[in-house]
């Protein structure tokens, strides 16, 4: 389904009823191995992040969980992805 501006909250609702799989699981780990400060820096470091932030000098897993977030789902097309940014416009959605 093509993400617009009538299907964008019903997706969210859903996606809200998923979970994050891969943050949880993240998350859970440092939880577990008692890195509370781990989660506290996570959530300051995902607020901070930019486009073209060097992730080398980001803890392993942290680095690895958002190269692999900052994929969009393989069955999204440029639109869709615009449409979840709130950046789409006319020309996008006449296409």
């Amino acid at each position: 389904m093509a993400l617009t501006s009538a299907t964008v909250a019903a997706e969210l609702e859903a996606a809200s009823k998923v979970g994050d799989p891969a943050a949880d699981t993240l998350v859970t780990d440092l939880l577990e191995n008692r890195e509370v400060d781990g989660i506290n820096a996570l959530f300051r470091t995902i607020g901070t992040l930019k486009p073209d932030t060097d992730m080398s000098r980001l803890p392993d897993r942290l680095a690895q969980f958002l190269r692999e977030a900052a994929t969009p789902p393989p069955d999204w097309s440029e639109v869709d992805v615009k449409a979840a940014e709130g950046t789409v416009t006319l020309t996008d959605r006449v296409g």
